[in-house]
């Protein structure tokens, strides 16, 4: 049965796999590929979803020890250009916690076709469109999307 625990388990996974969708994309059209996923933010909080973002990219995941990592680093970047920095503040973006993959292979496969599976599925019904039409036109509430 489908309970709160596995609702839950599937909003954190569809998290990881959409990220694992744009760093899919990345490595398209760049032809980047990057060993390791430097991560910050509030969802870094959440073991369970860094541990299946590093199972699904089969990436290492890093989780920057200051949780605003990117904005922290966009200032130093900004300071380091008006010369109020140097390189070396840069440095302290070191992560505090790192995650390996740890998921078979073949269950990884598994997982990474069913996504695949459903978003196949819901572009070819529209389902997403129709939903997002009755939400914007007030037809249907927060609770039935």
């Amino acid at each position: 049965t489908t309970g709160k625990n596995e609702i839950v388990c599937a909003a954190l996974e569809s998290i990881a796999y959409q990220i694992a969708d744009i760093v899919e994309g990345m490595q398209y059209d760049k032809g980047m590929s990057k060993s390791v996923l430097r991560v910050d933010g509030g969802a870094t909080e959440n073991a369970y979803l860094m541990q299946f973002q590093s199972d699904i990219l089969q990436k290492k995941v890093e989780v920057s020890a200051c949780q605003e990592a990117s904005a922290y680093g966009a200032a130093l970047l900004s300071g380091e250009k008006a010369e109020i920095y140097d390189d070396k503040v840069l440095s302290d973006l070191r992560a505090c916690q790192v995650y390996e993959p740890k998921m078979p292979e073949s269950k990884r496969q598994e997982k990474w076709q069913g996504w695949r599976n459903g978003e196949s599925l819901a572009l070819k019904s529209n389902v997403i469109n129709v939903y997002m039409n009755e939400f914007q036109k007030g037809g249907r509430d927060n609770e039935t999307i």
